[in-house]
Order: structure tokens, then sequence, then C-alpha cells
């Protein structure tokens, strides 16, 4: 399982959809339809949108345990 590090400097900030679409090679479609569907927690700075953590994490462990049903295969964005 890959779990993308917090970065220097970033603290509590969170993960920006680009983080999340790296750190899990995915694409950045697929983190928005995820974020929508488990209700991520987020929040704005300026116009970019910082997704929580631990909410991240947890719907990633979660997809590499095979325990989330619906998820896209293959979706692009």
């Amino acid at each position: 399982m890959h779990e993308a590090p917090a970065r220097p400097g970033r603290g509590p900030v969170g993960l920006t959809a680009q983080d999340i679409s790296a750190g899990w090679r995915i694409a950045s479609g697929t983190v928005y339809w995820l974020a929508n569907t488990h209700r991520w927690r987020r929040h704005k700075n300026g116009r970019r949108v910082f997704y929580h953590r631990d909410d991240v994490l947890a719907t990633m462990r979660a997809r590499a345990a095979g325990a989330l049903d619906g998820a896209p295969t293959g979706h692009t964005a």
C-alpha cells in the first residue's frame, strides 16, 4: 500500500487533488469522485482545495484492501 507522506512545510493544511493523483497514481477525476463519494473534509485556500489527510488515507487504505464497492476502475480524468 502506498501512503503519501506529509510534505515538509505543509503541516495540517491537507492534500491537493494533484498530491493524491501523483501519490497513488490515479486519475484526477478519480480523486474528485472519491472525495465526493466518501465525503472527504476539505477547505479552500484561494482557488486551491485541500482534502483532509486522514480522510484520504482511510479511503486509500480501504481501496487497497478491496473494501470499497463501486470504486471506478480505469476511470480517467
